[in-house]
């Protein structure tokens, strides 16, 4: 009798390919839909490679309304409506290791590729501004409220910690950036931010005073990665 093989996802981060492949996935969607549902604004702070990235892409399928996906998981007994919502998702890794020119270049880059979905607005120039733009245009055009998921949030400024300058320049144009978390609330239906931790100094935590903090709620404390259970 062959004894079946598992096939752990060691290569890849993506929910899909995970799903469509039959790599083992730790079935973590009860706990995805309850802070779906529960909460509006999501902070979860993990050290690298502890799952956030993968989280990302869960809650990216699920809000996408990828249903077929989630078959025989957790959420199937518990989502009945299955609504697509305009989803912009923004890895900020990206924007590590590099110059402040060159990171608000790769940020704009990411706005500019949803703005060919969801349409722009010439006049607006600064990726605060465009971010802010692109957000009422995906929630005008296709009706519903939009979704944001920012992966390691904290990654641009964590080599700059010793750099007081180039600090304060990252921190300027970034504080831009996720202070429209806060000001378009009307238009969105939920933030998941991710990060290895808080950063006090963007001011990001005490603008959006109403982001739920889970990082150390023992009943979210296996939202990531595999557990001894």
């Amino acid at each position: 009798m062959r004894t079946k093989k598992f096939l752990y996802p060691v290569d890849t981060d993506q929910f899909q390919d995970i799903r469509e492949r039959g790599l083992v996935y730790v079935d973590k969607t009860d706990m995805m839909y309850e802070l779906a549902n529960e909460y509006k604004y999501v902070f979860l702070a993990r050290p690298r490679r502890f799952g956030k990235s993968l989280l990302c892409n869960t809650f990216k399928a699920y809000f996408q309304g990828q249903k077929e996906l989630f078959e025989g998981l957790k959420v199937m007994e518990l989502e009945k409506k299955w609504k697509t919502y305009p989803v912009l998702h923004f890895i900020m890794s990206g924007l590590k290791n590099v110059t402040i020119p060159l990171a608000q270049s790769k940020l704009e880059n990411f706005i500019y590729e949803y703005e060919c979905i969801y349409g722009s607005n010439p006049e607006y120039k600064t990726p605060g501004a465009r971010f802010r733009s692109l957000i009422r245009n995906a929630a005008n055009k296709t009706k519903e409220k939009v979704v944001i998921l920012i992966d390691e949030y904290d990654s641009p400024i964590m080599r700059l910690m010793y750099d007081e300058e180039q600090l304060e320049a990252m921190r300027s144009m970034l504080r831009e950036f996720y202070q429209v978390l806060k000001d378009e609330g009307d238009y969105i239906r939920f933030v998941f931010m991710t990060g290895v931790t808080k950063f006090s100094q963007l001011s990001i935590f005490s603008e959006l005073n109403n982001l739920k903090q889970i990082s150390m709620m023992d009943e979210y404390s296996g939202v990531c990665g595999i557990t001894q259970e």
